[in-house]
Formats: C-alpha cells, structure tokens, sequence
C-alpha cells in the first residue's frame, strides 16, 4: 500500500514538474510529461489518474513550444543569412 502512494506521489510531481517545465523549458516539460505519463500507466488511484491528465498537458504543451522555438530560431537564421 505505501508503494502505491509513493508512486502515486512521484507521478504527480512528475506531471506539476512538466507543465512547469513545459514554459521554462520545454524539452525538460516533454520529457518529464512523458515520464509521468510512463509511471502512471496503470490509474489505480485518483492521484494516479490526475497525474496523467498533468503528463498529457505538460508533453503537449512543451512538445508544441519546442517545436514553435525550432521553427522560430530557423526562421531567424534564415533571416540572418539574407
């Protein structure tokens, strides 16, 4: 039973640190979402299950910024060039 908790625990804060992480920077949000969203797989308890809702958000979220500063910082290098 206090496996479970723990677990539980550690997926939350897991999934508060992506969406966190997922603003300040978003390569360490996408791989923390896809941590939690690895530990809590199974959604035996309430934590568990809020805790991927937070994974689904923080891999979202920093897979979108990521790919929006890749894009950014190719479109000013392109510009620089010219």
């Amino acid at each position: 039973m206090t496996k479970d908790i723990d677990g539980g625990f550690s997926s939350y804060l897991f999934g508060v640190l992506s969406v966190v992480f997922a603003f300040v920077q978003p390569l360490a949000g996408l791989i923390l979402g896809i941590i939690t969203l690895k530990q809590s797989s199974q959604q035996k308890t309430d934590v568990e299950k809020k805790a991927k809702k937070l994974g689904i958000i923080g891999t979202v979220v920093g897979a979108a910024i990521f790919i929006l500063q890749l894009v950014l910082t190719y479109l000013q290098t392109i510009s620089l060039l010219a």
